[in-house]
C-alpha cells in the first residue's frame, strides 16, 4: 500500500537532516513519535539512502510495520534489507494481513519462508489465505477478518 500523501516540506527534510548529522536523538525521537506513519514514510522517501538508514534507527518499533507498508517498493526493499530478522518479524506482526501480503511478495524466498515460520499461527494462517489469491485479485484485496 504505497503512500500517496504529499511530500514533506524542504524545511522539515533540512531540520531532520541536521538533527541526524548532529546526533540530536531526543528531538528526532520526539518529532517521529508525533508524526503519522504515512508522514514518516514520505520523509524517509525524501532522504538520501544513508540518511534514510540513520533515521530508521529512531523509528518507534511499534510504527515500523505501518511505515513499511506506506513506502514505495524500492525504498521499502532497501530498508528491509538492513533490518534484523527479529525486527522484521515484529514489524510484520503489526501489519494488516493485506499490507503484509504485498510486502512478502517482494521478499526473497528464503526470507519469506523464515518470516512465515516466525509469525504466530493465526497471523500466518490469515496471511496464507490471502497469498493463495493472485496479486490484485479481489480475493487478495479483501480483509481476512471477514472470513476468519
Amino acid at each position: 500500500m504505497e503512500n500517496a500523501s504529499k511530500k514533506p516540506s524542504r524545511e522539515l527534510v533540512d531540520v531532520i537532516t541536521q538533527q541526524l548529522l548532529l546526533g540530536l536523538e531526543q528531538p528526532l525521537r520526539h518529532r517521529l513519535e508525533e508524526m503519522h506513519p504515512a508522514e514518516v514514510a514520505n520523509l524517509l522517501e525524501s532522504l538520501p539512502p544513508e540518511a534514510r538508514r540513520n533515521l530508521w534507527e529512531f523509528i518507534p518499533p511499534e510504527h515500523e510495520g505501518e511505515i513499511l507498508s506506506n513506502l514505495r517498493d524500492t525504498v521499502r526493499a532497501s530498508i528491509i534489507g538492513e533490518m534484523e530478522r527479529h525486527e522484521l518479524v515484529a514489524a510484520a506482526e503489526s501489519m494488516d494481513v493485506e499490507d503484509l501480503a504485498e510486502v512478502i511478495d517482494e521478499l526473497p524466498e528464503n526470507l519469506t519462508e523464515s518470516l512465515l515460520s516466525a509469525l504466530d499461527a493465526d497471523h500466518r494462517s490469515r496471511l496464507e489465505i490471502t497469498l493463495a489469491f493472485e496479486e490484485e485479485s479481489a480475493g487478495r484485496l479483501m480483509s481476512t477478518d471477514i472470513i476468519s
